[in-house]
């Protein structure tokens, strides 16, 4: 029984408590603390600062957004000026201002993609307004040229485009925050107005000024436009601050104001002449001045408007960062209470993920990738390493029972590791006891031969012949699969066009492979058998999957850069599919580990290991006469007496000579053995001799192939 003192401490201990306690402890507390202060002040501070940030945008914007208003306004007066002078006049000046409204149409667009107009909101649809009013200017302006629409319905509608910008600036009232700049968007929207008044009331007396004559329906539009514009100016003047007052007497004066008064005044007296005799240019003039002196107002209550919306935004962020620095240090004196409980569940928890994770990411993996390699070690070196989490809690039950689970894995992976084992020493056992079976029956077969005069009987001991030589490769592809090394071998280095034959020889349909001849080099000894075992495979997947009437075709050429001979095997089947292509070419390679699939395409698998073993090179393509074309990349450090000079230089790309046929052997007439005639293919070749020449060539090669024979396992030759 523990003392009382000893329950104590284990109750006080967090080392001792439960994993749901630990983590109650280390979240409420600090949450707990944090909410009193978080509630609300945060929250608003920074909602207020997000209104804030966004009309500080907004109104940023208004900056190219009159700019082009300013730009539309004079193009507007100047075309109404231009089509009442029949579009005789002013037509490089309209052109002129087109250009400088498109460039501003552009710094608007660009400047406007920057504002976030949430779905629905009444920002968007004024944004979108006038997306679709700037999109309808190019047609505005093809009507103007092409003379289809009237003086008063250009100007109503280039009037419209203008207010659907203006309106932005007014919306600005809508949107979240704007009660603080009310007055401000107040302001600035009233002498936008005015200064579009006073733009529609020089566009209407240009147009008047240039035809000489108040037409139907002019006078009261100009009258209208003037009186708006007088008192838009009188609201702006009780709306805006007195400084923004003092600033509009000071600049809106002199003697271009003057001028386009007594102008005014002067057209309202003679409207009713049949001819005004007044000068448009004149009137464009001053009345520009005019627009300009009010243009510069709006522009100095915008920058008011502007540093008023930034000055709100600073103001709400340093109160959120305030808020939040008191939240920090709340959070700071909370961690300090909860960082005891986290390091105590922390700490082991962390040794238990890293050992977790070094078995379940190296040493697991590790040991079945050893399982399933051909070659199987040793798994003695792979042992249990216990994890270092020896707590009473939740945790260390969870490390007793991964290192009871790596225990088990492990000794399971030993296990089969040595089942592994013993399956391929039968299986390479097996192997090569039908390896010397058929190298006995071989010699056999070749005494016989040389011994039979029948043709027909020697025909069928050549048949026997061609099939143990191919049982014979088939078994060292077994011994591949089971990852052992071939036991046959060659005591040295042996010329390629014999190595050529060798792998020939080992196909069903050897009488459809076409060879080219070689140049003089010769394979190292030790790569001999590999090479000749690698070449017969793909050789007979090229007669398997090509029409039987069609020939596989032998090239080769030299290669500077990897250095080395290559070997192109064509046939002229339907070809691969770039996805299996691809497949085939990744295994070749990296060659896979054994697998149930490796028996599926045992000719696959046998190319890569074999190739691996000696640094060569194979890969598959596409044949341009159809089918797939293998390529075998023999290195220079396999080959001996390649000349230098052909490596570096690429001489002897592509085939060499006329490839010639290798030929099984007939019995003539006479109970001699010749070459048969060449096998019809798919591809034209002239002429083509024979491979086996003679009876003697035909048995010299069947005596290489008999050189290269084992020992059977029990000692028995």
């Amino acid at each position: 029984m523990p003392s009382g003192r000893g329950v104590v401490a284990r109750f006080v201990s967090p080392r001792t408590w439960r994993v749901r306690w630990k983590l109650a402890a280390a979240v409420a507390v600090p949450t707990l603390l944090a909410a009193v202060l978080v509630v609300g002040t945060i929250s608003r501070s920074l909602g207020d600062a997000s209104d804030y940030a966004r009309l500080s945008g907004l109104a940023q914007l208004e900056r190219p957004t009159l700019e082009l208003v300013h730009a539309l306004q004079n193009e507007r007066d100047l075309t109404a000026g231009h089509i009442a002078g029949r579009r005789t006049s002013g037509g490089k000046a309209v052109r002129t201002q087109r250009a400088s409204a498109d460039r501003l149409v552009a710094a608007y667009k660009q400047a406007s993609g920057t504002i976030e107009a949430p779905f629905g909101t009444p920002l968007q649809t004024r944004l979108e307004e006038v997306a679709d009013a700037l999109d309808g200017l190019r047609q505005l302006r093809a009507s103007v040229d092409a003379a289809g629409l009237t003086r008063g319905s250009v100007q109503a509608q280039y009037t419209d485009v203008i207010s659907s910008l203006l309106n932005l600036g007014s919306g600005l009232t809508t949107e979240p925050g704007a009660q603080a700049l009310a007055r401000e968007i107040r302001s600035l929207d009233l002498i936008s107005q005015a200064a579009e008044y006073t733009s529609q009331s020089r566009a209407e007396l240009n147009a008047v000024f240039t035809s000489n004559t108040f037409l139907v329906g002019q006078f009261p539009e100009f009258a209208g436009a003037v009186a708006r514009q007088e008192q838009t100016v009188e609201e702006f003047l009780s709306a805006a601050s007195a400084s923004q007052q003092a600033f509009y007497a000071d600049r809106v004066k002199g003697a271009a104001v003057t001028r386009t008064k007594a102008l005014e005044n002067r057209a309202g007296e003679l409207a009713g002449a049949s001819r005004l005799g007044l000068k448009a240019d004149e009137w464009y003039r001053s009345s520009s001045q005019k627009l300009q002196l009010m243009q510069e107002v709006e522009a100095h209550v915008l920058d008011a408007l502007v540093s008023r919306s930034q000055d709100l935004q600073s103001r709400q962020q340093r109160a959120a960062l305030f808020a939040a620095v008191q939240v920090l240090v709340m959070l700071a004196l909370a961690a300090g209470i909860s960082i005891t409980v986290v390091r105590s569940l922390t700490m082991p928890l962390q040794r238990l993920r890293l050992s977790a994770m070094e078995i379940a990411d190296r040493r697991l993996p590790e040991a079945v990738k050893r399982l399933r390699s051909a070659q199987v070690d040793d798994l003695s070196d792979l042992k249990a390493v216990p994890i270092d989490a020896s707590s009473p809690d939740e945790i260390g039950e969870v490390a007793r029972a991964v290192d009871a689970l790596q225990q088990a894995s492990l000794g399971l992976a030993k296990d089969q590791a040595a089942l592994r084992r013993s399956v391929n020493a039968m299986f390479v056992n097996l192997s090569l006891r039908s390896q010397q079976l058929g190298s006995r029956l071989l010699r056999l077969v070749d005494g016989l031969e040389q011994k039979e005069v029948n043709p027909d009987q020697l025909e069928s001991l050549f048949a026997i012949d061609h099939l143990v030589t191919r049982m014979l490769r088939n078994s060292e592809s077994l011994l591949v699969l089971a990852g052992s090394q071939n036991k046959r071998a060659h005591s040295q280095a042996l010329p390629l066009a014999q190595v050529l034959m060798a792998a020939t020889s080992e196909v069903d349909h050897y009488t459809r492979i076409i060879i080219a001849d070689f140049p003089d080099v010769t394979l190292t000894s030790e790569s001999v058998i590999d090479v000749i075992h690698l070449l017969a495979e793909l050789m007979e997947n090229a007669t398997a999957f090509s029409p039987p009437e069609s020939n596989v075709i032998v090239r080769w050429y030299s290669s500077p850069q990897p250095a080395g001979l290559c070997i192109e095997i064509t046939d002229h089947g339907s070809g691969m599919d770039a996805g299996r292509l691809d497949a085939a070419n990744r295994r070749l390679a990296t060659p896979p580990a054994i697998d149930p699939s490796s028996v599926r395409t045992m000719g696959l698998f046998v190319v890569s290991q074999l190739a691996a073993r000696h640094g060569i090179g194979v890969w598959l393509a596409p044949s341009v006469h159809g089918g797939v074309t293998a390529s075998v990349m023999i290195p220079v450090a396999l080959l001996a007496g390649l000349p230098t000079a052909t490596l570096s230089s690429g001489v002897g790309d592509g085939p060499a000579q006329q490839p010639v046929p290798l030929e099984s052997p007939d019995t003539d007439a006479e109970g001699g053995t010749s070459a048969p005639e060449a096998a019809v293919g798919s591809d034209d070749y002239s002429t083509p001799s024979a491979v086996f020449g003679s009876v003697e060539d035909w048995r010299t090669h069947r005596r290489l192939v008999e050189s290269m024979t084992t020992t059977d396992p029990d000692g028995e030759q």
